[in-house]
């Protein structure tokens, strides 16, 4: 997308987000950066269109990587022969390249962060050696192991050589064969030593093809969503967001302004008089008259307000002081609920502060008189009204909940119910049921996978616990299905029962049901997987984690 389009549309966005327009510019209460950013680090989630743009330029980086065969690629590996064996592109701009591989690579060397967490998130994985220079390309740890080696690099023959040509595979495994121009000296051994025991701990898989690795998601596989992720700052107070703001239990629209709230920013009279705009009746607040409309003083400090804020406490037996920051102030509230046991009390925050500030809006331009006993039960009756929206299914009227709120412990209380009655089901009569899932451990470097073939009485059969060599978790998977397919295939039960086969990564079963295209180095195996499961009349499904405890724990097991 052009700089100057994406400009435009962003500004467009931004208007509509503060309620400005073409001819009248409204008070920006956040900046743009701050807006962009993941709810979970504090901001509304909204598309940054720059961050956008860039992460669908770098997923041209990654598929030029996995996609050897592509057309795409063999065109611009024709306009620039140095790179028809790599798997990134060269830091060399070729300039007869089109516009758009020259904008694709000059997003992929610049150096700025989207260049940086491009580059650092993608990493070449070893499959049969012929697209990876062994001396320039960082297959290795993180540098080259011409950085790490330079005297041993010195002394190689063949410089510009790729993995397959510096080893071969006999009987026993992968053994490497390095041609040096002279034997080392004994002040280079140490380095020779440190270059073979790097080598040695490396397994050569044999696979099909070379690959790039994207490390910003768990499955190694590009996405738009991994990449915003990897260039996200991870804020020390996420986890407030998460458990106290974006929570549901209110209306889009309420949420938005209680994030405001949050942000200490609102179109208070103390805030406007920051921003320059003058005001005929001071910046006293409107409902008590006594301080400065600020933040902190209308939805916490304020006497009625802070009375509001007593009566629910009141209502749980529960004691609470002042916090001067709001977030500290709803923070501590809703641990307040988990000490008093009371699920609603996380809903409360959004209607008072909701409700102050629609009745303060009366009271500022409609000319309404100051009544604590109305705003009181509106707080209440929007309380109940959004339990009940929440909860629809519930027999619990509006009315009974207005006169005792503890009526919606009642309420939450069968939703998490609802919520932990996810479990396996045996499968019908005539079906046996495989359940498979893979494992992998960063920290051990290791990987795992694990099955159990169950009857329709639920009777386990057969199960299998293996370690396998580490990979995407995607791919464990995918090795779990094939293992258990072998089996069943192999069995007695293969000529009378069918067979339905269950795994928790959506991934795997895309795959196996044609609904994705799978990486072309697994297609020729996953489509023949596909054809015999067709042939044969089997499933496969979909199901949640909790739904697959048994084969997860076989899975990790099997990690050792």
């Amino acid at each position: 997308m052009p700089v100057s389009i994406q400009k435009k549309i962003s500004g467009l966005i931004s208007r509509f987000l503060w309620e400005g327009s073409e001819d009248k510019s409204k008070i920006h209460w956040l900046s743009w950066s701050k807006v962009c950013s993941a709810k979970d680090n504090g901001g509304l989630g909204i598309i940054n269109l720059e961050e956008m743009n860039r992460a669908l330029i770098g997923k041209w980086i990654w598929k030029f990587g996995n996609d050897l065969e592509g057309m795409w690629r063999r065109v611009i590996v024709a306009k620039n022969p140095r790179i028809h064996k790599s798997l990134l592109p060269g830091t060399d701009l070729v300039m007869k390249g089109s516009w758009m591989w020259r904008d694709i690579w000059k997003s992929f060397t610049a150096e700025d962060t989207f260049g940086n967490t491009l580059r650092k998130n993608l990493g070449i994985k070893i499959g049969n050696g012929k697209n990876i220079k062994f001396w320039s390309d960082i297959w290795l740890g993180d540098t080259s192991l011409q950085v790490r080696f330079p005297r041993i690099f010195a002394l190689a023959t063949n410089k510009l050589c790729y993995i397959a040509d510096v080893g071969r595979r006999g009987p026993s495994g992968w053994s490497w064969e390095i041609q040096l121009r002279r034997n080392v000296f004994d002040w280079e051994r140490l380095q020779w030593a440190d270059l073979l025991n790097c080598l040695n701990s490396v397994p050569i898989q044999g696979l099909e093809h070379d690959w790039i690795q994207w490390r910003g998601s768990t499955d190694g596989c590009f996405s738009v969503k991994s990449f915003r992720a990897a260039l996200g700052v991870q804020n020390s107070d996420r986890n407030f967001w998460k458990n106290n703001v974006w929570l549901g239990f209110a209306p889009p629209k309420v949420e938005a302004f209680f994030w405001l709230v949050m942000n200490a920013r609102a179109p208070v009279r103390a805030e406007l008089r920051k921003r320059g705009i003058s005001l005929i009746d001071g910046d006293s607040c409107p409902l008590c008259q006594s301080c400065p409309e600020t933040v902190k003083h209308l939805f916490f400090n304020c006497f009625g307000v802070w009375q509001i804020w007593m009566s629910f406490c009141k209502a749980v037996g529960v004691e609470m002081v002042v916090h001067e920051d709001p977030k500290n102030f709803v923070e501590n509230w809703n641990a307040m609920g988990q000490v008093s046991k009371k699920n609603w009390i996380p809903f409360i925050p959004f209607s008072v502060i909701w409700s102050v500030w629609l009745y303060r809006n009366d009271v500022v331009f409609k000319g309404a008189k100051v009544d604590w006993v109305q705003l009181r039960f509106m707080v209440k009756f929007r309380l109940a009204t959004w339990m009940k929206a929440k909860f629809p299914n519930n027999l619990i009227t509006l009315e009974d909940l207005l006169l005792d709120l503890n009526l919606a412990d009642s309420i939450m209380v069968s939703e998490k119910d609802k919520r932990s009655q996810a479990h396996w089901t045996p499968p019908p009569k005539g079906f046996l049921k495989l359940n498979v899932d893979g494992a992998t451990s960063v920290e051990t470097n290791r990987a795992g996978i694990g099955g159990l073939l169950r009857n329709e009485e639920g009777i386990n059969l057969w199960c299998f616990s293996e370690a396998v060599d580490l990979g995407p978790p995607s791919l464990a998977e995918l090795e779990a299905v094939l293992r258990g397919i072998r089996f069943f295939l192999a069995s007695v039960w293969c000529q009378n029962l069918r067979l339905i086969i269950e795994s928790d990564c959506r991934k795997v079963v895309d795959w196996l049901n044609g609904v994705v295209n799978p990486p072309l180095l697994l297609r020729n195996g996953i489509i023949a997987t596909m054809s015999t499961i067709q042939n044969k009349g089997w499933f496969v499904r979909w199901i949640p984690r909790g739904c697959n405890t048994a084969a997860d724990g076989l899975a990790k097991k099997g990690i050792g």
